[in-house]
């Protein structure tokens, strides 16, 4: 069973190139349209997957390749 929320990894690819846990607050912020990201104690975002699968799903051109194509 996948985790509720995505792991540390899977922010920073979502993230890339990104390092810093607060400009990955707020990218992610603005990628889901977010007032604010909730965040673990060490500063790094909380992301549930259900965001990320319905940013996805809501994507006109989603393939699903396994992998999300962040480029366009």
């Amino acid at each position: 069973m996948a985790s509720l929320m995505l792991t540390p990894a899977e922010v920073n690819e979502l993230c890339e190139p990104l390092t810093t846990p607060a400009a990955q607050r707020r990218h992610i912020a603005r990628l889901f349209g977010l007032k604010e990201v909730p965040h673990r104690p060490d500063g790094r975002p909380l992301v549930r997957r259900t965001l990320l699968e319905k940013l996805y799903l809501e994507s006109s051109d989603a393939k699903p390749t396994g992998k999300i194509n962040w480029s366009k």
